[in-house]
């Protein structure tokens, strides 16, 4: 904030990259507990800091380079925060960078659909797969996927044996293969694992998909799983 009142407000704008300054996903500003004016004066004063620091001859541009990116991760990782980043509801943020915490909770399984491939096409029925869906702070799974995000920060759904074969102490992957993201009122998860694409919808509250059926409350939050293999598609709701 020093920074931002010594080099942003006096018109000393000199630094390494500067954000776009566009809209922000979802959740971001929560994530990472500052206000967006907060946020926006601190990346500033982080962007001309280190910009200035290299032309006052304070540090060598190798110095100013390394610092500056441990200074954006760490604002982005809410080192900075000025308020609690204790999460509750639905982040997207959280949810891009892999961290799925706010999700953690009871989950039901309130709808499920198929097409039978037999000339009848796509229709909600009964739920008869019944797949178990668990959620940590690092991995979440219908046990067919598991969507997580590998060490290099690459968020991916990968395909579970369909035997359900154990290795070691996870589920035996068949493909794996990395997410695109897509973002509006609900976070959208896509990939395509081998054969087959899957695809989960994050949806907050007040948020309903129109093919679903009668009956989920759109009061709570969903998330629905949907893959290409014969457009199975099941929705849970946090309890």
């Amino acid at each position: 904030m020093d920074a931002y009142k010594k080099f942003t407000l006096q018109g000393k704008s000199k630094g390494l990259q500067r954000g776009s300054g566009g809209p922000r996903e979802k959740g971001f500003y929560a994530a990472i507990g500052l206000s967006k004016s907060d946020y926006n004066a601190l990346s500033n004063g982080i962007y001309d800091y280190y910009g200035n620091a290299v032309d006052e001859g304070w540090i060598t541009q190798r110095q100013s380079e390394t610092a500056y990116i441990k200074a954006q991760k760490k604002l982005l990782a809410g080192d900075y925060a000025k308020h609690s980043t204790d999460l509750h509801e639905m982040n997207f943020y959280q949810i891009e960078t892999g961290d799925y915490s706010a999700l953690i909770d009871s989950w039901k399984e309130v709808a499920e659909g198929v097409n039978p491939e037999d000339g009848t096409g796509f229709h909600w029925g009964p739920i008869k797969a019944g797949y178990r869906f668990t959620i940590s702070k690092n991995q979440l799974s219908d046990s067919q996927i598991i969507f997580n995000r590998n060490n290099l920060g690459v968020s991916k759904i990968s395909e579970i044996d369909s035997t359900g074969k154990l290795r070691g102490d996870s589920l035996e992957v068949r493909f794996s293969n990395k997410v695109s993201f897509a973002i509006g009122d609900a976070l959208i998860a896509d990939a395509s694992t081998g054969p087959r694409n899957y695809t989960i919808t994050f949806l907050p509250k007040g948020s309903r998909v129109n093919d679903w059926p009668s009956g989920i409350n759109t009061a709570k939050e969903h998330i629905e799983i949907h893959t290409s293999n014969m457009s199975f598609s099941e929705v849970f709701e946090r309890k």
